[in-house]
This record gives C-alpha cells, structure tokens and sequence, in this order.
C-alpha cells in the first residue's frame, strides 16, 4: 500500500500537522495527527480546536484545572458558581451546558440507538459503545507507570492516577466533601439533595446511583452473575467477591493503627473502630440500648415490635432476618452439598462445614492472651476474654441483669415475657423455642437418633453422644488442681471444684437451703410447690415428677442394670454408681472428712459419715419411737411393723424387708461365698461380714470405750459393753 504525506503549518495554534492519505481500493478516511501529541483526527476542523497541554492558558483559580478553550472554562466555572440555565423537567436537575442536558435525559427516556453486535448490549451514546467495545476485546492500551494498572481509555487513567497523588478537584458545597472524580461529585450530591432518579419495577424501591440499582434488581432475580474460581461461591456484586478472594490469599490490607489487628474489609475496620473508641452511635428509643451498627439497633428493635418479616413457605416460622431465613431453610433441605471425608458428616451450608473440619485437624488460631487457650473461632476467643475481664456487656432492660453472651440474654428475657409459643401436645407443656420441643417430644416417642458407633448405645441428643464418645477415648484433659481427680468436660470440673470450695450459688427462697447445681435447686423448690407427679409406675402406683425418676425406678423392678464397669463386669441400673464404683478399683477418696479425716469416695457416704459426729438421728418411728441416723435403714425398720416385705426368693418363696437380706439369702441357695480371705481359707456371704472377719486377723479394734481403757471389733460388743456401765451408774444413783 502507498502512502504519500503532506505537511502542514497551522499559525493559529503554532503547531505542525500532516495528512495521511491512504491510497488503495479501499482508501476513502483522511486523518490528521497533530505534530507535537500526534494524536489523529478524522477531520481538518476538530484539528484545528485541537491544543496541547502547553498551549492551555485558561487556569481555574478554584481548583487548579486547566484549559485551552474559553468555552470549555467558562462551562467548567458554572460548575463552581452553580450557575446553570438548563433544568431536567423529570427530576430537576440543573446543568450547565444543553448538551449534558441533552445526555442527562437520555436516562429517563431510555433510547439507546447504539447496540453492540458483540452481545446486544445497547447504549445512549457512541463513546460508551466505543468503551464497551474494549471490554471484548480486552485490550486496555493505557498503563499507569506507577504501579502497571492498565485501562480501556485515558480518562480512566487520569482518574487513576489521581489515587497516586492524592488529588481531589471536586468539591461539594455544601460539606466540603473532596472527591478524585467528577461522577463521584454528582453521587455525593444526591445525597444533599434527595433526588433517586433510579426506580425499581419490582418493588418500586429508589436509588441515587444506577450501580446501586443493579445491585438491588439482583435481590429478586437472585442472580450471582460473580464466582470464585477457589471454592466456586457466587456473589451478586464483584466487591463481595474481591472482598472472598482475600479468605482464600489471606491478605488483610486493612489494620487497626491502635491493636493492629488487620481485616480484610474496609466497613470490619470501621465497625472494629468503634470497639477502642466504645462508640456506639446507634440507640433504641424504646429501651435506650447503644449499638456500634445500623443493621444491630434494626435487628433489636424487632424485639420490642415483634414485627418479623420474613416468612418460611415450608414450615409457616417467622424469622426476624433474611439470614436468619436463610439458614432455617436449610434445615428443610435434605440435600447436603458438603460432606466430611474424615467422619462422613454432611453440611448444608460452608460455614457449619468449615468449623466442623477444624475438629479433626485440630486448628485452633485464635488464642487467650491470658491463660493460653485456644479456640477455632475468634467469636468463642471473644466469649472466653469476657471470663477473665468479668465483662458483661448485655444488659436486661426490664431487671437490669447483665450477662456476657447475648443468647443468655435473650433466654432471660423470656422469664420477663413468660413467652413459651411452642406447647407439646402429649402433656400440653410449653417451651419457648421449637429445638427445645422438638428435644422433649423424643421423650415421649422414644426416639434417639444419635448412636454411638463403638458400642451402639443410642442418645436424644448430639451434645450427649459426643460426651459419651469421650469415654471410649478415655481422655480426661480437665483435672483438678487441689485433689487431681481428672474429668471429661470443663463444666464437670467447676461444679466439683465447688465441692472444695463450698460454694453453692442457687439458694431457695423459701427455706434458704443452697445449692451446687440450678437443676438441684428446681428439684427441691418441687417440695415447697407440691408440685403434680404425673408419672406413675404401672407395677407399684409410685408417681414421680419427671420420666427420667420414673425411669429409674421401673429398673428395681425389672432388674434391669445397663452400666456396667469396664475392670470387674458389675453392673449398675444407675450411671453415677458406676462413677463411684470405679473409685474402688483406682483408690481415689476425694471426699474427706474435716472432724477426723477420713477419706469418701463418693459424697454420699461423706454425708452419712458426717451424721457420726453430730449424732443427729433425725428418722424416727411413730410405732415405737425409735430414731435412725439414716433414711435407708428407717424405712427398713418401718416395714419391721407394716410386715411389708417386697422382696422375695424364687426358689424358696421366702420374703425380705431389703434386698441385702435376700441377696445374703440367695448365696445359702447357690453356695456361693463371694467374699474370701485372703489371710486363711475362710470365706463369707457378704462383704461386712468379711470386714468383721479380717480385724481377727489384723486385731483392729476400731470401738473404744471412753469410761474404761476397753476396746472392741464389732459395734454390737461395743454397745453391750456400754450397757454395763450404765447398769452400774444406775446402781450407784439407787445405793445413794
């Protein structure tokens, strides 16, 4: 292809031109390039406007801008004087000039004659399609020097640039408000002003930016048009996902100048802000309560309003939150997207996955400054610092009481309201949320969906499956630091702790009676209320208060006894009692006496020791007014007069007042001498009988009489001895 050039001087401007003229078939387009910027034109006329930097000699005082035409510095100095001729008659805008009047109105009318042919996309003007062509394209022929971002045309890289230098020409007048760009003026300005001229068909919602507005349609479609190419999230605007992408590289550009504590968001680091500050700019009208964010004070005004907005098609609940909404729905759907290749556990929604994966791994990075702990998530480090600060941050409005996490709170206030919207409809009792109802019908259906899969055993719930799974592993990792004695979970540790310390924070008010345990505390008011025992036992008419007693009790007639202990195979009806039976086999005694020393393994019999000392028999019979330190051996001897005896032999019909008198009894039936000594060939029916019989051998006396120097084996001596003495003081009393 030929081509020839002509040069040209142009006077006007001082600066030099040359015409390409392409020679060819199909040769038909002249353009112009001028001599000094060599940037092209189509035509000889938009050459001559054409001045270079260097010939820009209108200077704006106000802002430093410069111009080389006088019509385009007077149309940019009506921007600062407001001084516009040219009103939008749908929303009032002014402008300066008609053509921007003109460009403005193209949005409410909607015409937009130019279509791409790439995708359709239509446009109100050609610079636009002209930009938008680019973007298929994909070349971007402007890079800033200083840190190698490219872009589609030269404007996008002087507003970029201006990032660099930090400048901000545009300025509101009405709060000073600087800005780098000019369209990010006229946003700000909307907010002065009201105008939303961006409408919603749908909802009828309005918007001050069309962005804003695109978003928002995205909310009914439900189109996530952004994804991640790591774990394939979707997100309705790109800035959520740039925001994701930063979990994944681990980049937090954004860090607190006080604590230095990084986040990967701006708007975190604003909120995070307010925490050193304890700014909290948000406040209820109704109860005065401060929050750190709009979207808190909003989600706690429902509490007083009880307005809850959005509904579940499913299942009729009314939640209070979309998100809220969102994770009940996934309940209801039976499809988990997520499964654990470790447990095969499957989760519906990532976040329950993800912090279900750092059990396995063990991934604990949030750790306790103070005692070292760790935790998995930074909400439970947060929840645990407020144990050592004795922070308590959630006020009741009502009583004043104030707690540390926020559920608590919430399971208080109900006590205020009395509100209980879920009633069972076996025994018509009331609870105050769904999960807690849908836990108590097990009880009544027998269902327990949770199985153990070492051994079988079956539970109601979760929590108690995974404290039963602890057993198997054997670990004990809470011990105490004044007896040793080792537990599986950290409650089991505080409430014993309390056995050292003597604390018993939950007292009666009627007779002031303390206690350990809340759940101890509800059992004994059930003596001042009298309150309905509904569960009865079909064999004997006993009626109890709750089908855990009942449940209980129905084993002494069944003889079922379904713990067992691991060392010798004996078997117990009751859970606790095989706690305190292995006591035996390791030699723990963690309960002592502080008259005499002794050592308990359990805190039963260190109750019953303790009545030794004070010699309180406080059961004593109508009949014949005999008094008995224990309750036990009252009720022995009540059924001495009653001629009850519950307790029978099947092999010879004989009748007992206890079961230890039967099970001595059905050892003379089988020959069996279960207990022999160790010291010679003699062996005995029961244990005590054994104990009698070893302190022959070891000659023990453990009944010392405190008149004479005497002392005696067995108990029984000891108290006809003591008769001895009292004959002689009566027969002293009589000579005298």
């Amino acid at each position: 292809m030929d081509i020839s050039e002509t040069a040209y001087f142009l006077e006007a401007c001082k600066n030099h031109f040359y015409k390409k003229l392409k020679m060819g078939k199909d040769a038909t387009v002249n353009t112009y390039a001028c001599g000094v910027c060599h940037v092209s034109f189509s035509n000889q006329d938009t050459l001559k406007r054409h001045k270079c930097k260097e010939e820009k000699t209108h200077l704006c005082e106000m802002c430093g801008s410069v111009f080389s035409d006088i019509t385009n510095f007077t149309a940019h100095m009506s921007t600062h004087t407001r001084d516009g001729t040219f009103r939008c008659e749908v929303c009032n805008c002014v402008f300066s000039e008609k053509s921007n009047l003109q460009k403005h109105v193209h949005r409410h009318v909607a015409t937009k004659p130019y279509s791409c042919k790439v995708c359709e996309s239509s446009y109100a003007r050609m610079a636009h399609l002209k930009r938008h062509m680019q973007t298929h394209s994909k070349e971007k022929p402007f890079s800033c020097q200083v840190c190698g971002s490219a872009f589609y045309d030269k404007s996008g890289l002087r507003g970029h640039m201006r990032s660099h230098t930090g400048e901000k020409p545009f300025c509101c007048d009405v709060c000073n408000a600087a800005f780098s760009e000019k369209s990010n003026l006229n946003k700000h300005i909307r907010l002065h002003s009201g105008i939303k001229p961006y409408s919603c068909e749908v909802c009828g919602s309005a918007f001050s930016q069309k962005a804003h507005l695109e978003k928002h349609i995205r909310r009914h479609t439900g189109e996530k048009p952004f994804c991640c190419q790591v774990c394939g999230s979707a997100f309705a605007d790109n800035s959520n996902l740039k925001i994701h992408m930063r979990t994944h590289t681990g980049e937090k550009p954004h860090s607190c100048d006080i604590c230095e504590l990084a986040f990967t968001s701006r708007s975190s680091l604003k909120c995070h802000i307010k925490t050193h500050a304890k700014e909290k700019p948000f406040t209820c009208d109704i109860c005065n309560l401060a929050f750190a964010k709009r979207s808190y004070l909003k989600n706690h005004i429902r509490t007083h309003t009880g307005k809850e907005t959005f509904p579940c098609d499913v299942c009729d609940s009314v939640l209070s939150t979309k998100k809220n909404l969102k994770r009940h729905l996934q309940t209801h759907n039976e499809t988990c997207d997520m499964s654990c290749d470790m447990c095969g556990s499957e989760f519906s929604d990532r976040a329950t996955f993800k912090a279900h994966m750092q059990i396995h791994i063990g991934d604990k990075p949030y750790s306790c400054e103070v005692c070292s702990l760790c935790f998995g998530s930074k909400a439970n480090l947060k929840s645990h610092i407020r144990v050592h600060t004795c922070e308590k941050p959630f006020t009741c409005h009502l009583c004043g009481s104030a707690f540390s996490e926020k559920t608590n709170l919430k399971r208080h206030i109900r006590v205020h309201v009395a509100e209980k919207p879920h009633s069972c409809h076996f025994c018509e009792k009331a609870f105050s949320n769904k999960a807690t109802l849908k836990m108590h019908l097990r009880t009544h259906t027998g269902e327990k969906p949770h199985s153990c899969d070492v051994c079988g055993l079956r539970f109601l719930m979760k929590s108690s499956l995974k404290y039963h799974m602890t057993k198997h592993g054997g670990e004990k990792p809470y011990a105490c630091q004044i007896c040793g004695l080792a537990f599986i979970v950290q409650s089991a540790l505080k409430y014993h702790i309390q056995t050292h310390t003597g604390e018993k924070p939950y007292s009666c008010e009627v007779c002031g009676a303390s206690f350990i345990k809340r759940s101890h505390l509800k059992r004994h008011t059930q003596v001042h209320t009298g309150i309905k025992k509904s569960y009865a036992c079909e064999v004997c008419c006993t009626t109890y208060s709750s089908a855990s007693y009942l449940k209980l009790h129905i084993r002494t007639h069944t003889g079922e006894k379904p713990y067992s202990c691991d060392i010798c195979n004996l078997s117990f009806s009751v859970q606790s009692q095989v706690k305190s039976h292995m006591l035996t086999h390791t030699g723990q005694k963690p309960y002592s006496c502080q008259v005499c020393g002794s050592s308990f393994s359990s805190k039963s019999n260190l109750s019953r020791h303790m009545v030794t000392h004070t010699g309180e028999k406080r059961f004593s019979c109508n009949e014949c007014g005999t008094a008995f330190l224990y309750r036990s051996t009252f009720q022995i001897h009540m059924r001495m007069h009653s001629g009850e005896r519950p307790f029978s032999c099947d092999v010879c019909s004989s009748t007992f007042i206890s079961k230890l008198y039967l099970q001595r009894h059905m050892r003379m039936h089988t020959g069996e001498n279960a207990h022999p000594c160790q010291m010679c060939s003699a062996s005995f029916l029961d244990k005590y009988a054994l104990k009698l019989h070893l302190r022959s051998h070891t000659g023990e006396k453990p009944f010392s009489c405190g008149m004479c120097t005497s002392a005696f084996s067995t108990k029984s001596n000891f108290n006809r001895h003591m008769k001895m003495h009292t004959r002689l003081q009566h027969g002293k009393n009589l000579e005298s």
